[in-house]
């Protein structure tokens, strides 16, 4: 067992001793740890600095990853990625609500360009954050949003309190505080130490200046060995203005293709080879680039430039990317749900709320149409809702037909509920989902 060692201090007889009380709070109730008493934060501005590495560096601001979508590559998986939310349906989970108030917010909902905010708020994912203002009006004696508009990132920074500041003209360096319920701010991964988010657009910056830069090379190093190499052999003793006006003559044979030049010089055309080497570092760099950029905004490489284009690798690469799909969904939800939360605030009561989710919109089958029609005519009835989840349809595209209410046998209860064997029914809809299948086909392929 180890010894512990003690420390003494000495302690001199009949002289006083004090001791500076402690910065922090002792209580176990509100926030001890703060930026105020920690050792290494320094006030220099009315809000915190972005910590983002590859702004301290450049000391630029976020809307110097505007210039990487120029990029082709870049652009095409951020449209990707985007895409992984926009291409969503999506659907209101009750949660318990009034319908009338469930009603209200479904209809808010139908009235804004929900796939258009969704991409406003996706580009939290290459920023880090994105801010939405909330322009409120009064429509049928209550107030709901109108629209929902995005903000340029560089408008705004967050407090030591990490609360949204707006930078205004007359207070640059310090910032004025928004109202509630005002702004919805989507962020990608924030924490306390960073509440501008994670952003993708970081990991992307030095793998696009360096591919530019390595194309840039590349281009020259192509033309330089692309092409094949003029030799000519001149006489011995050939006066030097001779050679001279000979070179000229076979530099303009490169641009014309044609040259003319005396019989008793010797021209050759030197085959290209000998710079593979080469010509593989730069390959290998420029794949090296893409990559980097592949993964940052996918978490994978892109499947097309695996090595074989197998199956395997595609189902690995897809799951990977669905995981990054579902925290951007979570991320959107989370900014519908906050504006929810604000529609309640100014005109209803009560916990309850509908909840706002994304979901893969229904494709139905010739199996599923035909296991719906063998359980109806087993005698399940089914609601709106069901037709609505299973076949894409909206309520408002279609209508049930009323029940017909059977005659009353002699004897009999009226409205009395029709038995029907449960058993029955499932060897129904097992028939008719084993009737659809071929041996060896799947049918949802």
């Amino acid at each position: 067992m180890a010894r512990r060692r003690k420390f003494s201090v000495p302690i001199t007889k009949g002289a006083s001793y004090t001791f500076a009380e402690s910065p922090v709070s002792t209580s176990k109730f509100g926030e001890i740890v703060t930026r105020d008493t920690a050792f290494d934060y320094y006030k220099t501005l009315g809000f915190l600095p972005n910590v983002d590495p590859v702004l301290k560096k450049l000391n630029k601001d976020v809307e110097v990853y505007d210039d990487l979508f120029a990029d082709a590559r870049v652009k095409a998986a951020y449209g990707s990625r985007q895409a992984g939310c926009t291409s969503l349906s999506y659907e209101l989970d009750r949660m318990g609500t009034p319908a009338r108030q469930y009603k209200v917010i479904e209809s808010v909902l139908n009235t804004l360009p929900i796939p258009d905010i969704i991409a406003q708020m996706i580009s939290a994912v290459w920023y880090g954050y994105q801010v939405s203002e909330v322009i409120w009006g009064r429509v049928g004696g209550m107030v709901l949003p109108t629209s929902v508009v995005p903000k340029p990132q560089r408008w705004f920074r967050f407090s030591e309190d990490n609360e949204l500041v707006y930078l205004t003209k007359t207070h640059q360096t310090d910032g004025v505080k928004l109202p509630d319920h005002k702004f919805i701010t989507a962020r990608h991964s924030p924490s306390y130490g960073n509440p501008y988010g994670d952003p993708v657009a970081q990991a992307c910056y030095w793998p696009v200046k360096f591919r530019h830069t390595g194309f840039r090379f590349f281009t020259q190093f192509i033309e330089k060995y692309g092409m094949p190499w003029i030799k000519t052999e001149y006489p011995l003793g050939a006066r030097e203005s001779r050679v001279i006006e000979m070179l000229d003559v076979l530099n303009k044979s490169v641009q014309d293709s044609v040259v003319a030049y005396p019989s008793e010089w010797k021209v050759d055309a030197l085959p290209v080879g000998g710079s593979q080497k080469s010509e593989d570092i730069y390959g290998k760099f420029l794949d090296y680039c893409n990559t980097e950029i592949y993964m940052a905004l996918l978490g994978q490489n892109l499947t097309s430039e695996v090595e074989g284009g197998s199956y395997a690798a595609a189902k690995v690469h897809g799951g990977v990317r669905q995981d990054l799909i579902e925290g951007d969904k979570r991320m959107v939800e989370s900014a519908f749900d906050t504006l929810i939360d604000w529609i309640f605030f100014y005109n209803f009561s009560g916990d309850a709320r509908p909840e706002f989710h994304l979901v893969e919109a229904p494709r139905p089958s010739i199996e599923d149409s035909q296991v719906t029609s063998a359980l109806y005519t087993a005698g399940v009835r089914f609601k709106k809702v069901y037709y609505q989840k299973h076949y894409g349809l909206s309520e408002d595209e279609f209508d049930l037909p009323e029940p017909v209410v059977a005659p009353v046998a002699p004897g009999s209860t009226p409205g009395a509920a029709v038995e029907t064997d449960d058993q029955e029914i499932m060897d129904t809809a097992d028939t008719a989902k084993d009737a659809t299948q071929t041996p060896g086909v799947d049918t949802n392929e």
